[in-house]
């Protein structure tokens, strides 16, 4: 959220974001989180599908992942994690940004 932010939208102060940039920065870090964590999603997927008696390491599917199907197969089922669990996030940050604002004003008026 921080790079959208930052690179997307300009802002020197993050808690300065408006609403829709709040939503936008959130459901910018909501993809990558997914994308980034699915590739050992995948894995930990073909380990626990692997007969229970046979010893299978991480490593060694990686390898059969990149040998038989090649490096586009760690992103398999990223878009129905992405549809199912973006916008959770996105509304729980947004939330999260918007009383934090409204907790931050309320305070500053008392403090005046």
């Amino acid at each position: 959220t921080a790079f959208a932010k930052d690179v997307v939208f300009g802002l020197d102060d993050y808690s300065k974001a408006s609403f829709a940039q709040n939503m936008v920065a959130s459901a910018t870090g909501s993809f990558f989180s997914i994308a980034g964590t699915n590739p050992m999603d995948v894995v930990k997927t073909r380990i626990q599908n692997k007969d229970f008696g046979e010893k299978h390491s991480g490593s060694k599917i990686v390898r059969e992942i990149l040998r038989e199907e090649g490096a586009s197969a760690f992103f398999k089922g990223v878009t129905p994690k992405v549809v199912a669990s973006a916008p959770k996030l996105v509304f729980a940050y947004t939330m999260t940004e918007y009383f934090a604002k409204l907790l931050r004003a309320s305070q500053a008026k008392k403090s005046a």
